[in-house]
């Protein structure tokens, strides 16, 4: 596929506008501004369009969807030290796996990566695992 006319997001955070970017299978094998030589194919106007990489969520820790909201309002050591280390002390295996769930809304609106730091970790696993089938 080729990208004419489009505005891309380059390795420095700037804005670099009516690019050419050509793709073969799931690699960019061209960035310019001239017409490449190549037959990318399928040929994509990407006027008023931004090219940029996907979003990685390096760091998340799954299983804490289950306290989304416990105990707003309190400050950062409080909240930890009243709240959310308490409740992390008596989650079991079955409650990180259930909770692990939600990694498919990463899928859904396409993050194409979400990592999580939690234990135990092979919940975690097995309940991607179980997502993606």
């Amino acid at each position: 596929m080729l990208f004419k006319n489009i505005a891309i997001l380059d390795e420095n955070y700037e804005i670099k506008e009516s690019r050419y970017v050509g793709t073969e299978k799931d690699k960019i094998a061209y960035i310019g501004t001239e017409t490449p030589e190549t037959d990318f194919g399928e040929v994509y106007d990407g006027k008023n369009k931004l090219l940029m990489p996907a979003f990685f969520n390096a760091h998340a820790h799954s299983p804490m969807m289950l306290m989304r909201g416990y105990g707003e309002n309190l400050t950062l050591q409080d909240w930890l030290n009243t709240r959310i280390f308490p409740f992390e002390d008596k989650l079991t295996s079955e409650a990180v796996y259930y909770a692990t769930l939600p990694i498919l809304l990463f899928w859904r609106w396409q993050n194409p990566c979400a990592s999580g730091s939690f234990l135990p970790a092979i919940c975690i696993i097995s309940a991607t695992i179980w997502c993606a089938l």
